[in-house]
Parts: structure tokens; C-alpha cells; sequence
């Protein structure tokens, strides 16, 4: 039996696929609110050894205390011999802080429709800190993108 294997991932209707990768720096604010509810004194990190002052999270900021800095995303459409880019985009500091670069990018999936979302090795990281981000500045998802706030439901991810 053969089987057209391009035919079981190409949809009928125009699709994009949008590759990102964000770059992200500590939030020292978010960081200092993290280290107040802690109860944790700077004074308290001379005790440490050198690899609990890295891993301690009271020391050194987690991903939950950062910001996106600059967002990148390449759009691709289908194509009879596979994906084709249409443009490359990219917003960040110091022109825009992280508010203005996440409604840059979802503006532009708002306007697109349906979209793919592909991270460069970033779903553990990127993806949620976009989520962070937008909850922190009061964005809405747009439409194409509300899958993202269930990723353990496979179908309904995106």
C-alpha cells in the first residue's frame, strides 16, 4: 500500500507555521518580591556552598522570575514542495519592553489565523514565559493561540 506521506500533514485551507524563539533576562523585581516572601536575607546566602548558590532558587532566579527581552518568529506557509518563509520578524529591548513585544506577536497570530506554533527548543521555557508575560501586562491570547493554555490536552494544544 502506498501512502502520499506529504498528504497526511498538509491541511486543504492556507495554514501558517510560526517558528519563535525568545530571549529572556531576569526580572530583579519579581526575583526581590520571590526572595521577600521567602524570608531570605542576603546575609543568608554566606553559608551556601558554590553549587547551592546556583541551584538555590532563592539565589538565583528561576524562569518564573524573568521577562522576555526581544521575541523572533518566522512565518512559513504551505506550499506545493513544502513550507515556504514569508517574513522574519523581531521585536525587543530597547525599543519596545515585554508588554509591547508580546502584543507585537499577538497582533500578528491574531491576524494570520490559523497558526502552528514551533519554538526553537524553547516549549519548555519559551512558551510558558509568553504565557507569564501576557498574564503580567493583562493581554488576551488571540484566538488561534488559546490551545496553549491546555498543552496537556494534545488535541486541543495546537
Amino acid at each position: 500500500m502506498h501512502h502520499d506521506l506529504t498528504s497526511l500533514w498538509k491541511s486543504n485551507t492556507p495554514r501558517f507555521v510560526v517558528v519563535l524563539d525568545a530571549e529572556l533576562a531576569y526580572d530583579h523585581e519579581a526575583h526581590a518580591r520571590y526572595q521577600s516572601a521567602e524570608r531570605f536575607l542576603p546575609t543568608d546566602a554566606a553559608h551556601l556552598s558554590p553549587r547551592e548558590l546556583r541551584t538555590d532558587p532563592r539565589v538565583t532566579p528561576r524562569w518564573p522570575c524573568h521577562q522576555v527581552t526581544t521575541l523572533s518568529w518566522l512565518v512559513m506557509t504551505e506550499a506545493e514542495d513544502g513550507l515556504r518563509p514569508v517574513r522574519l520578524e523581531t521585536r525587543g529591548l530597547p525599543e519596545q519592553n515585554e508588554a509591547a513585544v508580546l502584543k507585537a506577536f499577538f497582533a500578528d497570530m491574531e491576524q494570520l489565523g490559523h497558526v502552528q506554533l514551533v519554538t526553537w527548543g524553547g516549549f519548555h521555557s519559551d512558551l510558558p514565559q509568553i504565557l507569564i508575560g501576557a498574564i503580567d501586562a493583562g493581554l488576551q491570547l488571540p484566538s488561534c493561540l488559546t490551545g496553549l493554555l491546555s498543552p496537556w490536552r494534545r488535541d486541543a494544544s495546537g
